[in-house]
């Protein structure tokens, strides 16, 4: 599972890998609003929204102890 970040207005992005290539998927409410394969065009996308990449958190993957 690669990396994910959340952030306001229902924003969720996700590192993948998409024909071989890495690229962050973004989505918005579930619904994919594009592939970026770059910080900037992350940047760009989420801008339209009035967000900047500092409105996004890291989700960190919970460990059950035990």
């Amino acid at each position: 599972m690669g990396a994910r970040w959340v952030g306001p207005q229902g924003w969720d992005v996700e590192h993948i890998v998409l024909q071989g290539r890495p690229c962050l998927r973004a989505r918005r409410h579930g619904y994919l609003q594009g592939y970026c394969y770059s910080v900037d065009e992350l940047t760009r996308l989420l801008g339209q929204s009035g967000l900047t990449l500092d409105y996004l958190v890291e989700v960190l993957p919970f460990r059950r102890a035990g």
